[in-house]
Formats: structure tokens, C-alpha cells, sequence
């Protein structure tokens, strides 16, 4: 959760504060890949998703394509996995620039799941919608809701599986309206409102089971303008279709963002080489007042880390104790018998989704790695023959000499367009080889077309906003074309 005006870390680094207080702490992450304002992270035992960023223009292309993505688990490299559509919700002006935000937050459904729901599939929020992600990425599809409607405000909501049985296996929606159930066929109920108070506007996020089949969802109150730490900011659990705060509340100490609780039998997932059990989506790590963040990753915690925690929840908080904001550590274990929170560490950037691997996930399909720009660029005779000339792009109609001259044509003078070209010829290549689909050929087809742009003759200067667009898209095209590292 996060205000549009924000105070990133303040002070020195966690460790050192950690040092003085005399707190050792039972975890440190370590960073797995870059991002651009990440928001939701969710994994199984052969994959890493996470979706960014939080603002994007009304193209869905600023500062990253507005999507989910995978990273590659031999080189840490992320690549787009599905995109997103522009959240529907009020624009902010940021530098002259409509933007467009909300939290896309995802879970996985696995095959233990009891409600009939695809394994592999992700299911992602955005405001009041719901979109499904096929096993192995694609298209994103909107869940089709009936029954009771599903509400949210400023494009803030959450989302997590019933993997205890006490909802039937329910996919559990949570906004500032309440709490639902959704059934695989889409069918919605509400099971809980907030109800604390009519003045608030309090937050549900991260709504997760308890082995006790005891539903908890961590709740952020910026009644008071305050980073989220008005009265009503805390833990609540669900009794008996209220929704109940559990004691000692967060409120003027932090703003709470997840609660995961740890299986018995844990799962890990290999990024190059290491075993993790959890993810962590880092919003920034310090850039004061940002809605765009550049210093964005996601970290993970080895199993070691997190097994001895079983049967208990990992609980995160979206400021570290040196922000300004807070004034206790941001990750803490709670013990749902006793009600008792302790200390597990203090990350000391700004946090948002956390999730531990999801056990019995199907791997997605197989498919062919993409290859480099370099790669095509030297190996005509290895272009797929299913690429039939004249090929038509955004219009505009090219032949295989054209292609050739894209590739080789290095940037001249700020030009836009080159950047996008060659990227983009690099992609179209690479799909029609066998490697995975991505909506960003579709993007760019729709982009050049709109704007009349031909990949040979036309000049957009990368500093204006059609520009940006244009080198925003290419370096996305250019991280797909990259993704495997070969």
C-alpha cells in the first residue's frame, strides 16, 4: 500500500540500528532480480513471478510494460510473462504525464487446491478486477464475476488461496469494502466488511489461511494521511463473520502488507543454484517520494531461514524502523496460538507483496529460449521459415533485406524508432522460432500504426513522449530477446 507522496528510507542502514538496539536478526535476503516499482510476488518449485510496475501512461508502457513477469531461474533475468491492461481508475499527473496506478497482486493455484481451479494458472488483482494468467503465461484473461460484485477503492485489493479446506478451496478476495470467497466458476460472496469505521479507509490486503482453518488479512489505515498508521492499522482474523483486530495493534507503528503462514512440508524453489522458500517484492530502496522507482527488486529467504517457522506466519510491513515511518522492524513471526509477535527482521526498503512457494504447481509448458538481437543479427540463414516476406508491421510492409538493415542499423542521434526496430525484428523472429508469445509485438504493431511510424524512414527523437514510449517498449522487447541469456 502506498500514498502518492512518500519518504523512503531516512537514516542509515537496518544492520547498524539492529547493531545498537542489540537485535539479532534471524534473516537477511538477497536480492534475485531488478524491477521497476514491483508490487505482487508469488513462485512454485520451477517458477518466480512478480508483477510491476504500480503507475504506468495510459499506453500501459511507462516505466515497464504493466504486467506479470517470469525470471529466468539459471540467470536471475525477468521477462514479461503476461501483460496487463491500464487499471481503471483516476490518473495522477506525474511530470506532466498522465499515470495510471494500482497494486496487481497474484496468486497460484496449485493442484491441491480444493476448488477446481487450473493448476499453474496465476490470478491477478487490479482494483475491483480479477484477471487469469494461463499456465505458462499468454493472454490475460477478466475473471467473469456473478453472485455479489466485487468493490475497491484507488485500485488497492488483494488476493490469496484457501489451501486449508475451511472455504472449500476459494480463491479469497480482499478490498477496503471487504472480504470475499470466489469459486472457480466465478461465483462471489461476501463473507465480511470491514466495519470499524465509517471515516477510515481502511485497506484489506494478503488474505491468508491459518492450518486452524482461521482466516487473517493485514489491514492499513491512512485515516490519518500518516503512512498508513491510523487507529484502525493492524492484523484481523475472521470470527464469525467479523472481522477482529488481533492485539498489539500496528496502528501509529507501521503500516502492515502480508501475512503468510509456513507448511509443515516446505518447498523451494532453485535460482541459480540456491534454494529459496520465500519471495519478497521490494518497492524501492530509497527513492524519496517516488511513484516510479528505479531501485525496485525482488529478494528471496533460503529455507533455512524459514522452515523453522512452521506452522506459524511471516508477517511484513511496508516501512523499514528507519524510514520514518515506523518504529518497529518490518517482518515479524506470529504465533496464531498465542497471539504473539517476535521479531525475524528489519529489510529497511520500502516493501509490498511477500509470498512463500507454493507447493504442488505444475511446471509450465516447455518451450524454446529466445535468442539475441546478436544472434539473428548474424544468423539469417537460421530465420524461421514461417516468417514469409513481405511482413507486414504496424502497417507498414517489409521485406528480408529491410529486416537485415533494422538489425544492423545501430541507434543514430536519439532515434526512437531504431532502438524500438531492432528489438522488435528480433522478436518477431524469435516467436515465429518457438519461443514464448508476447503481447509486446502486439504493443509496438499498435503503437507504430497509430503513429505512422515506418522502422526505416522515421525519426522520433527518444526525449519526447512518443519517444519514451517507443525506447520504453524496446527495452522491454530488448529483456524478452534477452531473457535466457544466449
Amino acid at each position: 500500500m502506498k500514498a502518492f507522496t512518500r519518504i523512503h528510507r531516512m537514516l542509515g542502514g537496518a544492520l547498524l540500528i539492529a547493531l545498537a538496539l542489540g537485535t539479532l536478526f534471524a534473516a537477511t535476503p538477497t536480492q534475485i532480480t531488478p524491477a521497476s516499482g514491483s508490487i505482487g510476488v508469488t513462485a512454485t518449485e520451477s517458477q518466480l513471478l512478480f508483477t510491476q510496475p504500480f503507475c504506468s501512461d495510459a499506453s500501459g508502457l511507462l516505466p515497464v510494460p504493466r504486467g506479470v513477469y517470469t525470471v529466468n531461474t539459471g540467470t536471475g533475468f525477468p521477462s514479461l510473462y503476461a501483460a496487463l491492461p491500464v487499471p481503471s481508475v483516476l490518473p495522477v499527473s506525474i511530470g506532466g504525464v498522465n499515470y495510471y496506478c494500482a497494486e496487481p497482486y497474484l496468486a497460484l493455484a496449485a493442484t491441491s487446491n480444493l476448488g477446481g481451479f487450473t493448476a499453474g494458472a496465476a490470478y491477478v488483482t487490479q482494483g475491483a478486477n480479477i484477471y487469469v494468467v494461463p499456465p505458462g503465461g499468454g493472454l490475460a484473461t477478466p475473471l467473469t464475476i456473478n453472485g455479489t460484485a466485487l468493490t475497491a477503492v484507488q485500485g488497492h485489493s488483494g488476493i490469496g488461496f484457501d489451501t486449508v479446506g475451511s472455504f472449500s478451496g476459494d480463491l479469497i478476495f480482499a478490498s477496503s469494502d471487504g472480504v470475499w470467497t470466489i469459486t472457480s466458476t466465478g461465483f462471489a460472496s461476501k463473507i465480511a466488511v470491514v466495519g470499524v469505521s465509517t471515516t477510515s479507509v481502511v485497506y484489506l490486503e494478503s488474505p491468508a489461511v491459518a492450518p486452524d482453518g482461521t482466516l487473517y488479512v493485514t489491514a492499513e489505515d491512512d485515516s490519518l494521511s500518516d503512512a498508513g498508521r491510523g487507529p484502525y492499522s493492524g492484523l484481523y482474523k475472521l470470527v464469525s463473520g467479523v472481522l477482529t483486530l488481533v492485539p498489539p495493534s500496528a496502528a501509529t507503528i507501521q503500516a502492515p502488507e502480508a501475512i503468510q503462514f509456513v507448511p509443515q512440508q516446505a518447498c523451494s524453489l532453485d535460482i541459480k543454484g540456491v534454494p529459496y522458500q520465500a519471495f519478497l517484492s521490494v518497492f524501492s530502496a530509497g527513492s524519496a517520494g517516488s511513484d516510479l522507482p528505479t531501485d525496485s527488486f525482488i529478494d528471496g529467504f533460503l529455507t533455512t531461514d524459514i522452515s523453522p517457522n512452521a506452522g506459524k506466519a511471516l508477517v511484513t510491513y511496508e516501512y523499514s524502523i528507519n524510514s520514518g515511518f515506523a518504529s518497529d522492524y518490518d517482518m515479524k513471526v506470529f504465533d496464531p496460538g498465542l497471539a504473539t509477535f517476535k521479531t525475524f527482521t528489519d529489510v529497511q526498503d520500502q516493501l509490498e507483496g511477500f509470498n512463500l512457494v507454493t507447493c504442488h504447481v505444475p511446471p509450465p509448458p516447455p518451450s524454446v529460449c529466445p535468442l539475441t538481437l546478436g544472434f539473428w543479427k548474424n544468423h539469417q540463414s537460421a530465420w524461421p521459415k514461417s516468417v514469409v516476406f513481405p511482413y507486414t508491421i504496424g502497417g507498414v510492409s517489409y521485406t528480408a533485406a529491410n529486416f537485415e538493415t533494422i538489425l544492423s542499423t545501430p541507434p543514430k542521434g536519439g532515434n526512437a524508432v531504431q532502438i524500438l526496430g531492432m528489438q522488435l525484428i528480433a522478436a518477431i523472429l524469435n516467436v515465429a522460432n518457438g519461443a514464448p508469445a508476447t503481447p509486446l509485438i502486439a504493443q509496438a504493431n499498435t503503437l507504430l500504426a497509430a503513429n505512422s511510424i515506418n522502422l526505416l524512414t522515421s525519426n522520433v527523437h527518444a526525449s519526447t513522449v512518443l519517444g519514451q514510449e517507443l525506447v520504453s517498449l524496446g527495452s522491454a522487447l530488448n529483456d524478452y530477446n534477452t531473457s535466457c541469456g544466449i
